[in-house]
């Protein structure tokens, strides 16, 4: 049984292999996307439900998907990432944000933490880490 925490502090439980953890990636960068996309499909536990490049296709494609968790970078074009993920976060209560970024810039790390995300996660992390880092 694997166990999410979503940004409310709710709990979502997966009891069977049937009921897979449904994941999103948002990034502008294709190659990163793509191979974040490999990462989620790699986990026995997971399915690739969508991906997105852009803020606002993210925001309205994640509801439509009913994604679980999403790993979305924090700086894309349009709407800023942290406004991006609070809107989703708001439309999507029980959905687990794990925000993506390359910098470590402290008004960033302050500005996820205000809108609920379930985590960030430095983009030079290994491709083993994503699953233990979700759950």
């Amino acid at each position: 049984m694997v166990q999410l925490a979503s940004a409310n502090g709710s709990t979502a439980m997966t009891e069977t292999a049937n009921s897979k953890i449904r994941g999103f990636v948002v990034d502008d960068h294709l190659i990163i996307q793509r191979g974040l996309s490999m990462i989620v499909q790699d986990q026995i536990d997971m399915v690739l439900v969508g991906d997105a490049s852009d803020d606002w296709e993210a925001v309205e494609t994640i509801s439509i998907l009913k994604s679980d968790v999403a790993l979305m970078d924090i700086e894309l074009s349009g709407i800023s990432g942290v406004e991006a993920t609070k809107k989703i976060s708001e439309s999507n209560p029980n959905i687990t944000l794990v925000i993506l970024t390359s910098h470590e810039r402290e008004d960033l790390l302050v500005a996820i933490r205000t809108v609920n995300a379930g985590g960030v996660c430095h983009q030079s992390f290994h491709g083993n880490q994503v699953g233990g880092g979700l759950y």
